[in-house]
């Protein structure tokens, strides 16, 4: 985390200050903190990389099953309006039957 790179950073830097002959110490303390920030920020920058990725494929996966529901849907009211036209020209077939009794 940062706070940890940042506390070790400055203990290092007020222990090495003190001594001015550490002074290639401090630089190689700083290129390796330097490199281990770099390091964990592109591991970071992968990683979310790749959960966007798998998110944007779930959210392709949900659009089509949503575009496939409706037309699903849209077919199954299709057939309950034609079962139900059915069923009224049926009850109105026999309707005009019991008149013409």
């Amino acid at each position: 985390p940062a706070s940890f790179v940042v506390h070790n950073l400055l203990a290092t830097s007020r222990s090495l200050q003190k001594n001015r002959s550490n002074e290639d110490a401090w630089h190689g303390r700083l290129n390796h903190l330097t490199q281990h920030v770099q390091t964990c920020v592109s591991e970071s920058e992968s990683k979310m990389k790749d959960v966007i990725s798998r998110l944007e494929m779930k959210l392709e996966e949900s659009e089509e099953q949503r575009r496939n529901d409706v037309i699903e849907f849209e077919k199954r009211l299709e057939r309950m309006e034609d079962t139900a036209q059915i069923q009224r020209r049926r009850e109105l077939e026999d309707l005009e039957k019991r008149i013409l009794k």
